[in-house]
């Protein structure tokens, strides 16, 4: 069962353990409906706006009063007043930028509360829809739902959608360890704010880790951090501005790849972010930011998520170096970086390494959005957005020094300094080495670079072998990325695939290169792929494209065999070519390299379901289809992934051999409203149609009357 949290607190809190029923299940009710930022409710059930002034460290409460003058309010809280006081006033607020929108609330807060709970436990999400108009379903990103592929949460392929003032119940198998998240997948519900923490532990959770220069480090607290991108709202929209029409690109990017269309307004971190990027670095001491407790010698482990809808940030931490322990819940050999680029999707764990003697009591965690805009046009100048959060030592505060708003210096590195020619900060996760126009003292790594900690299975171990597969045991597909899969798009089912007795093209649109020219058309369809259960299926993501994906795999995790970046003389990685004049496919440019016969494939490669493709790259992946079932894949850039990049997969016996695919329950919803009328007509019902139509328009036409003159008396009795 949940602990309830506040909404607002001054403090991050810690992971804490869910709590089972006594029939050993953990179970949770989330309820989801809309709620406001800067708003909080009284005892009464008043719920008054807030504004915050950073200038002058107030909160204030405007006056509900109609009739009052135009913002007209009252000082709520003195922000420089201890924290006690604004936990307690501010408990229900959802801050998010400090500005008022409409979220989507689970709950009561956004983001939910991180569920937690031990591997292999049997888990219960009751999911209660309160939204007003707007379908819904469910998405745990990192479980593989072994068995049990209708809890997956994809519309129309693995459930129907939760329709307003319904109940819908996933069951399910914590089946992977490690730091994952729950978010909504229909439309833009994730950008709106559907979406919370889900933690995985192991029965032998690593509390020490040994790096590779042989130290061992202890975690002393963990803490779960979620980043988001907040964009401004243009007209009235359900996606926070992210309206494809009125793309708000701003000026142009200043250096080659980018990943989105949408200049971020605001960087958020759990539910604390600020609007104001001025405000953000000229006076951060003012800001309500997140604040990340640790003690000297206490390591902090950080779980970092990127729940955002298209931005990658850099994560940098002001005089500490932090180990890379994990990679979407997967361990990793631990490695030291001064940065890492996390893109939308994937999970990092960040083994803080704590101070002894810490010369303050405060340091900033900085995020920085990897797009870089030519802020001004005639000078040249570059701009990045940014957030900040920070790492307080608890045991270094004297009294209630620190314990308020305003009292921290507001100097932040926002050049690091401790990059230099002399001795380069290490970066990993970059789209390509050559990855900033203007010189910067960094060296950058791709992710293979990184090394699992763990002994793979014998069965896996051929997985990571370049040789020629029997074609009757390995699937591999060749994807070009621009602007959707092989230039499919996806159109979603009318019905669950499962469910179907009769051909597929019943329920949806078959992809057809003799009725739709890809190359003249945007060709939408049912775009899937079918793997026999326990073969390799091997997938290259290529992009010619200057543009990054990060590509997020239902269903399994994979092995990142291989990652191909741009050439700086040739662009396109020379590996891989276009199969065709349009380049509507890729193949790779030497024929030896098909079937599985790559070269210089890593040979401990790390596991993830979510990987970032470089622009004008390409990223090797496998994995085995061990989990029998309909899955989905597709970029997580929410913009790309509604545009119809992505695709379903099938996995289930030979067609020759009996179906092993699991079967939903028998009291699961069959029918998502796919309803055929047929071409027959009865009479008499054509007869009582008529009837009702007519007597329909006469009541209308009395109702109308009747309106027209009550309007009419009332206009008399006004001149009366």
């Amino acid at each position: 069962m949940f602990r309830q949290s506040k909404a607002w607190s001054y403090w991050e809190k810690q992971l804490e353990m869910a709590r089972p029923n006594e029939d050993g299940i953990y179970e949770f009710d989330l309820t989801i409906e809309h709620g406001m930022t800067m708003v909080t409710t009284q005892n009464d059930g008043i719920t008054p706006i807030i504004d915050y002034s950073p200038e002058q460290l107030v909160w204030t409460k405007r006056d509900p009063d109609f009739h009052s003058k135009c913002n007209k309010n009252d000082t709520f809280i003195d922000g420089s007043e201890n924290i006690e006081k604004m936990d307690q006033q501010l408990s229900t607020l959802i801050q998010y930028d400090g500005k008022h929108r409409r979220v989507i609330t689970v709950n009561g807060k956004s983001p939910g509360d991180p569920i937690v709970v031990p591997l292999g436990a049997k888990v219960v999400i009751r999911v209660r829809n309160r939204l007003i108009t707007q379908a819904i379903t469910l998405h745990m990103h990192g479980m593989s739902m072994k068995n049990r592929w209708w809890n997956d949460g994809v519309p129309y392929v693995q459930q129907c959608p939760i329709t307003p003032g319904s109940v819908y119940t996933y069951n399910f198998i914590a089946d992977n360890p490690g730091t994952h998240f729950y978010h909504g997948h229909m439309m833009g519900d994730r950008s709106m704010g559907l979406l919370g923490g889900f933690v995985v532990i192991r029965p032998d959770e690593r509390i020490e880790f040994t790096t590779e220069f042989g130290d061992r480090i202890k975690i002393g607290r963990q803490n779960l951090a979620i980043l988001q991108m907040f964009g401004k709202i243009l007209f009235m929209n359900e996606l926070n501005g992210l309206v494809i029409a009125l793309i708000r690109a701003g000026p142009p990017q200043a250096h080659g790849p980018y990943l989105g269309f949408l200049r971020q307004f605001s960087v958020l971190v759990n539910q604390k972010g600020w609007h104001g990027q001025d405000d953000l670095k000229l006076i951060p001491s003012h800001l309500p930011l997140p604040n990340f407790a640790t003690k000297r010698g206490e390591n902090l482990l950080l779980r970092l998520i990127n729940g955002g809808f298209e931005q990658s940030f850099y994560v940098w931490i002001e005089e500490h170096e932090f180990w890379i322990v994990a990679v979407d819940g997967s361990y990793v050999k631990p490695k030291r970086f001064d940065s890492v680029l996390i893109h939308p999707g994937e999970r990092y764990d960040l083994l803080i390494v704590s101070q002894q003697n810490p010369t303050r009591n405060f340091f900033r965690i900085i995020f920085e959005s990897f797009d870089r805009f030519m802020g001004n046009f005639s000078t040249g100048e570059d701009r990045i957005n940014v957030g900040l959060a920070n790492l307080i030592y608890e045991d270094q505060i004297v009294g209630n020094e620190s314990q308020k708003l305003g009292n921290f210096s507001n100097e932040v590195d926002w050049d690091h300094k401790k990059c230099t020619n002399q001795s380069n900060c290490l970066i990993l996760n970059c789209p390509h080495i050559d990855f900033i126009t203007r010189p910067r003292n960094y060296t950058c790594i791709t992710i293979d670079h990184l090394e699992n900690a763990e002994m793979p299975s014998n069965d896996d171990a051929i997985i990571f072998q370049s040789q020629n597969f029997p074609a009757n045991l390995f699937h591999e597909l060749m994807l070009n990325v621009m602007p959707s899969f092989n230039r499919w798009f996806y159109k979603m089912p009318n019905d669950i695939p499962f469910f179907n007795q009769g051909p597929l093209e019943r329920i949806a649109t078959k992809c057809d290169k003799t009725k739709c020219n890809r190359s003249e058309n945007r060709c939408h369809c049912f775009h899937h792929f079918e793997f026999t259960l326990d073969n390799i299926v091997q997938i290259t993501v290529a992009t010619s494209m200057n543009m990054l994906h990060p590509f997020h795999l239902h269903g399994t995790k994979f092995y990142v065999l291989k990652v191909g970046t741009m050439e700086p003389e040739y662009g396109l990685n020379s590996d891989v070519k276009c199969a065709d004049d349009d380049c509507l496919e890729m193949k790779w440019s030497n024929v030896s390299y098909a079937n599985g016969n790559i070269p210089h494939l890593k040979t401990n490669p790390i596991l993830r379901d979510t990987v970032m493709v470089p622009h004008k790259g390409y990223v090797v992946i496998r994995f085995r289809a061990t989990n029998a079932g309909w899955f989905f894949a597709h970029c997580h850039m929410l913009f790309h992934h509604m545009d119809g990049m992505a695709f379903a997969y099938k996995v289930d016996a030979a067609p020759s051999a009996p179906s092993k695919m699991p079967k939903p329950p028998s009291n699961f919803p069959r029918n998502c409203a796919f309803f055929d009328g047929g071409v027959g007509w009865d009479d008499e019902d054509e007869e009582e149609d008529e009837a009702e139509t007519k007597n329909g328009q006469s009541k209308f036409g009395i109702n109308i009357s009747m309106l027209l003159l009550l309007i009419g008396f009332k206009i008399l009795f006004y001149f009366l």
